[in-house]
């Protein structure tokens, strides 16, 4: 498996008790019903991605989860920090949509034109803002609000937006 092929999940923070179970830290927003369809999640071993088997999941809230893999049954092991991935087909087009994090990377196209390029998603009290670096150097905050989000294209990785009049001269 490629890194191409694959969406970065997040890290694993510890081993969880005695019995192999490992707390993953999820850079993207996790339902039940994604994660119930995976049978394996990549590790990040010495830059190659090694898939691991998964017995089961908890899911402790939307960016958190325990995980049993097959082969890993005590804390003799060290994965702390470890970065995990997950198989594109194996996380639903729809589940992509409401995942912003995905989107590092893309275009975002405006109303007046090509504004630059998504750098991060920022997670803040009252919602997401995306951060935006523009070719002339310049670094926006915009919201992600879906409202203004007319499409995202994951084939060209770009999200067509139309912003409010005046919103990016407030980062001035």
């Amino acid at each position: 498996m490629f890194e191409k092929d694959c969406y970065y999940l997040g890290y694993i923070l510890k081993h969880h008790r005695f019995k192999g179970d490992l707390k993953i830290k999820s850079n993207l927003k996790i339902t039940q019903d994604i994660c119930k369809k995976w049978e394996s999640l990549f590790f990040q071993i010495d830059g190659i991605l090694v898939p691991f088997f998964i017995e089961h999941i908890t899911l402790l809230d939307a960016k958190n989860l325990l995980i049993k893999f097959e082969d890993i049954d005590d804390e003799k092991s060290n994965f702390k920090g470890t970065h995990i991935f997950v198989d594109k087909a194996d996380f639903p087009d729809d589940a992509s949509a409401s995942n912003l994090e995905l989107c590092i990377g893309y275009q975002v196209i405006t109303n007046t034109g090509n504004l630059g390029v998504i750098s991060d998603i920022l997670e803040y009290p009252a919602q997401q803002m995306m951060e935006v670096d523009a070719e002339d150097g310049k670094s926006y905050l915009i919201p992600a609000n879906t409202d203004w989000i007319e499409s995202i294209d994951t084939e060209q990785k770009q999200i067509c937006m139309h912003l409010p009049d005046g919103l990016l001269s407030l980062n001035e």
